[in-house]
Formats: C-alpha cells, sequence, structure tokens
C-alpha cells in the first residue's frame, strides 16, 4: 500500500506558465480566471480520469554509485470543483530498447487534488545498470489485480526523450535552451511558489573571483526585475559551473525569502568553490527536486532547465565608470540591498607616494561617509579597489575605527591604503567602491561592487600648506633651534618652533586614536633622531598659533645644524601603519 504525506501543492492560480522560460517579456500577473484555467490546463494536456489532466515536468536519468537514477516529476490538474483522489495507476517508463520500469511513488506525495489545484507527484527508480540507455515514454497504466490474469490498460502516453536529464554533465542539443552571457531570462514553476514568479526576469551580469578565509570562489551574479503589476517572490533554483570537466554547485547567498515589488529591481548572488583556478566553461540554471523513500529517506536532485555560456575569464566589473570629480557624491547602484541610500559616499583626496625603503608604491584614498538620515546607524564597512592603467585591482585596506555608529549629518572620514607597483605612474585611477556589510559581518558580498568611478590624483598643495583632509595646515614661521643641557659634559637636544593656521572642513570626523601627525627629527643623511607624536583631533591636538615640539630623545654632544623636520600622516591598518610624507621643513 501506498503511504502519502506532506504533499506539495501549487495552487492553480500560481501555475500561469510553470515551465522554465527564457524571454525577455515574461507573461504579467493578473490573469483572469478562465486564462488561469486555460494556462493550467495547457500544462496537463493529457486527461487520466474525466476530472484530472496530466503533465510532465522533469525526466531524470542519471548514472549514480547504485546504478542508474530514472526519477520522473508529474503535475496533476484538477479542473472540477470537487476535491479526487490521486488514481492509483501505474506509472511506468519505458526505454528506446523497449525495456519497460515500474517506478516506485514518493512517500511525500499527495492522496488528493483539491479543486482547480495543481500539484506534483514525484516517482523513482534506482537499476542495477551502468550502460548508456534512452527513456522514451512515460506510461500511466490502469492494472486490474482482481481478475486472472490481471489487466493493464493504458490510460495515457507521453514522449518524453527530448526531456532527459542525464545530470550535471548534460549538454543541450536544443540551442533555445543555452543563452549568451547577458540574455535575460525568466523562471516559472521551479520552487515552492511556482509560478508566481512568471513576471521576474534575470539577467547574468558579473562574474567576480574572490579570496576568502575558506578559499577561492567566483560569485555570480544575477539582476532581477519585476516589471509586472504584483509583488512577486524568487523561487528556489541553484547555478552549477563547469570547470576543467568538473562541476560545482553554487550557494545562494542571499538568505531566507526574497521578494520583489512592482518595478523593484535587487541582485542575488551565487558563490560557485573556485580552488580548481581554471576558467568556467558553462553555467546550468538548475531546479531542485526531492524523491522520499518509504523509509522517510529523502533523496534530493537537479534538474537542468537551461545553460549560459560564461566570458572568457571573470568580468572585472558591470558597473559603468563614472567620470569623478573629487568631493562630490559617489553614485551607488540602487539595485544593491548593500548601498543604504542614507548613506552618502565621496573621495576627498587621492594619494600615491613611495615611503622610504619601499621596493613599491603606497596610494591613499580618503572616503568620506555621510549618514543623510535621521538616526545614527551601525558603521558601514565599505570595501575599495584601486584599477591601475593595465586594468590589474589591488585591494584596498582599511584604516581602523573605534567609531561603531555612524551619526545623523556627520561625515566620517577614513583612509584606505593599497599596495601598487612601482611602475604605476598613471595620473588617472578607477576606483571601485565594494559592498557595504557591517563589521564583524563581512562575507562574498562585502566586496561586490556597488560604483566605480575615475578620478585624478589629488594635485600638490601650495608650499605652505599642509593637506590632510579634514585638515589644512598652513606653515607661517619655523625654527629648529637646540638647547644646552648639564653644567660640565654639555650635550645638546632640539625643539620645532612654530606658527600655524589650522582649519577644518565643517561637519567632517577623524578617529582621533588612529589620524594623527608625525613629526620626525632628521640629520643631513636623513637618519631619524626622534620623532613625536601630534595628535590631530582630541587632548594634547596641534592648534592655531605658536607651539614648541621638543625632540626630548634627540642629544647630542656637538650641536648639529644640517638638520630638518618630516611631518607625516599617519593612520592604522589592521596590517600596520602607513605615514604619507606631507611636508619637510629644512
Amino acid at each position: 500500500m501506498r503511504k502519502h504525506w506532506q504533499w506539495k501543492r501549487l495552487a492553480a492560480c500560481s501555475v500561469l506558465v510553470p515551465v522554465l522560460l527564457w524571454s525577455a517579456l515574461p507573461m504579467t500577473a493578473g490573469a483572469d480566471t478562465a486564462a488561469v484555467i486555460s494556462a493550467a490546463a495547457s500544462l496537463t494536456p493529457y486527461a487520466i480520469t474525466s476530472e484530472l489532466k496530466a503533465g510532465v515536468k522533469s525526466v531524470l536519468n542519471e548514472r549514480t554509485q547504485e546504478g542508474t537514477r530514472i526519477g520522473v516529476v508529474v503535475r496533476l490538474f484538477n479542473q472540477s470543483a470537487s476535491v479526487v483522489v490521486v488514481p492509483d495507476y501505474q506509472v511506468r517508463v519505458s526505454t528506446k530498447e523497449g525495456i519497460s520500469y515500474a517506478l516506485q511513488p514518493s512517500a511525500a506525495n499527495a492522496i488528493a487534488v483539491q479543486p482547480r489545484e495543481t500539484i506534483e507527484l514525484s516517482y523513482m527508480i534506482t537499476v542495477k545498470r551502468h550502460d548508456a540507455f534512452s527513456l522514451e515514454k512515460l506510461v500511466w497504466l490502469s492494472v486490474d489485480e482482481f481478475v486472472y490474469p490481471k489487466t493493464e490498460t493504458v490510460v495515457a502516453s507521453v514522449g518524453i526523450s527530448s526531456m532527459e536529464w542525464r545530470g550535471d554533465a548534460t549538454t543541450f542539443s536544443d540551442t533555445s535552451k543555452t543563452l549568451a552571457w547577458g540574455e535575460p531570462f525568466a523562471l516559472s514553476g521551479t520552487g515552492e511558489f511556482g509560478a508566481a514568479a512568471d513576471s521576474l526576469r534575470y539577467t547574468p551580469v558579473q562574474l567576480l573571483d574572490r579570496e576568502t578565509p575558506q578559499g577561492a570562489v567566483t560569485l555570480a551574479r544575477l539582476l532581477v526585475e519585476n516589471p509586472g503589476s504584483a509583488k512577486q517572490w524568487i523561487p528556489d533554483f541553484v547555478l552549477v559551473g563547469k570547470a576543467d570537466n568538473r562541476y560545482y554547485t553554487g550557494t545562494r547567498k542571499e538568505a531566507g525569502t526574497l521578494s520583489l515589488e512592482p518595478g523593484e529591481t535587487r541582485y542575488i548572488h551565487y558563490a560557485l568553490p573556485a580552488d580548481h583556478r581554471k576558467p568556467w566553461g558553462g553555467l546550468t540554471v538548475a531546479t531542485p527536486e526531492s524523491f522520499v523513500r518509504s523509509d522517510g529517506t529523502v533523496v534530493p536532485y537537479t534538474i537542468g532547465r537551461l545553460q549560459i555560456q560564461t566570458p572568457a575569464s571573470a568580468t572585472a566589473a558591470s558597473l559603468r565608470v563614472q567620470p569623478y570629480k573629487l568631493k562630490n557624491k559617489i553614485a551607488l547602484d540602487a539595485s544593491n540591498p548593500l548601498a543604504n541610500p542614507d548613506i552618502e559616499l565621496a573621495v576627498v583626496e587621492l594619494q600615491r607616494f613611495v615611503q622610504d625603503g619601499d621596493g613599491y608604491q603606497t596610494a591613499v584614498a580618503k572616503i568620506q561617509m555621510t549618514n543623510r538620515g535621521s538616526r545614527a546607524v551601525l558603521m558601514p564597512h565599505f570595501g575599495l579597489e584601486w584599477e591601475a592603467s593595465n586594468g590589474d585591482r589591488y585591494e584596498g585596506v582599511r584604516q581602523t575605527t573605534v567609531w561603531r555608529s555612524l551619526l545623523p549629518g556627520i561625515g566620517m572620514v577614513l583612509n584606505y591604503a593599497f599596495t601598487i607597483p612601482a611602475s604605476e605612474q598613471a595620473e588617472k585611477v578607477v576606483l571601485h567602491v565594494l559592498g557595504g556589510t557591517v563589521d564583524g559581518q563581512a562575507s562574498e558580498l562585502s566586496q561586490v561592487p556597488i560604483a566605480a568611478v575615475s578620478a585624478s590624483l589629488t594635485p600638490p598643495p601650495e608650499a605652505s600648506v599642509i593637506d590632510m583632509y579634514p585638515f589644512a595646515m598652513s606653515v607661517d614661521r619655523w625654527k629648529i633651534r637646540s638647547e644646552i643641557r648639564g653644567s660640565t659634559n654639555f650635550t645638546y637636544t632640539y625643539a620645532l618652533e612654530w606658527d600655524v593656521g589650522l582649519s577644518r572642513a565643517a561637519d567632517a570626523a577623524v578617529d582621533k586614536t588612529s589620524t594623527r601627525m608625525r613629526a620626525e627629527l632628521v640629520d643631513g643623511s636623513g637618519r631619524v633622531l626622534d620623532s613625536q607624536t601630534l595628535p590631530l583631533s582630541g587632548q594634547g591636538r596641534i592648534v592655531d598659533g605658536e607651539q614648541t615640539i621638543r625632540f626630548e630623545g634627540a642629544e647630542t654632544e656637538q650641536r648639529m645644524t644640517s638638520l630638518a623636520v618630516n611631518l607625516y600622516e599617519v593612520f592604522d591598518t589592521a596590517e600596520g601603519e602607513v605615514a604619507r610624507l606631507a611636508k619637510t621643513l629644512k
């Protein structure tokens, strides 16, 4: 006797087009009752009783370690106004050789169909056979075992040779099921939401190679649009990537149920394992199916619906690079949920320099992050990539900060440091803004581009000005003086006396524990005699007017005259201190 429990249903109003489509013009929602019934009936064209019509959703013919797994999912549509019990028909498949296999029903199959309802029934068998063969027909049989000999009556027979899915290695012979990269497609009838996803349109827009603590991944990025007039839900489907004749199943990074309101767009992302370091040879869009054995064991599997040709290499960016002027607002990609509309970003400085002793250049991008909302938000963590003139990219390291919240109307200024080749000399740079997760919750999605801008490096300031946004300092007068210590064994110490003018941009904050100035006293050969840290904000900060900076650690027996003071803008990152020489007084 069959066991039936936990059936899954697809309401008739949700089966407008419950097959996979790849049209740029999906059906809109809101069809009238007659149209819904007509559509459901067209997907179940074979009458198996006077009330029930049937159709084939998917066919599996896959070799496994145990043998060949044959699986079929069919739909039943109840066109009557009464509840109808699922008939106890035998379901068989026949091969092109003429061999017939009786399939077992899933223990989760429904036992009845509600009026105007469409349900799915799953059948499967595993045969100890490892040679390749093809399926030709699916047959519903009415078997009368109460007569002798028993009689078998064919209720319906359906050709299924064009529907076979042989596992991940399957290649569609139907060219209409193979899409070029960037070609939009639609999904429907692929999960518990059924054809409610008819009007959603998907476009593959980007492949991103990323390194994570768990290993290399490729993020496949799809743009989802709802051009319809009703709220729609994204159904369950997976992406399977092919690389070097092996197959890797992607994991969707957005958790939970996702929906889009009419006219809304958003991105979804699939992380494909990429430790193989091989180019991708294509992606398969597959939908999940399952079969429940009599002992309750669930057998999950997927059915490929269409295949997407991949670019020759991971695409660097799909976002248009915006011409950009420093200190202007950056236009973020509004389709990305990580782009908080209340957070405004601006690049306020771009510097590139060589630190003493390094065989490479250090670049610094200074970002002002402003909360335009009405309440404080947790500090977002945007990433930055510096694109060199040859297209190579370098990931930035953000300065450390003790700030946990971004207050309304306040702009937080943060530095990002990049290590780039000494050969890079371009005066223009492309910056890619990535992600926008909250500190401590970063993932692959924090590395997804949400803006790209092309800007020129910050020009050198006037000779008398030290520019360290949001601060600007002018040194009006300065002098390095020596002081004698001791009464018999005389030694000399040194101090910088200067008169400075200091201004600060309005509504711009810095992390006083991380951003600072350092003054280094050096001799004629460049040897550092002593240094002092000068806060730019908080207690002991540099102020307007005359001040004295004492280098107590520089003590010499002979008075030195060829001295200079190097002034550095300094900030801390998780990878160490970054110091940019802002000015030399000599």
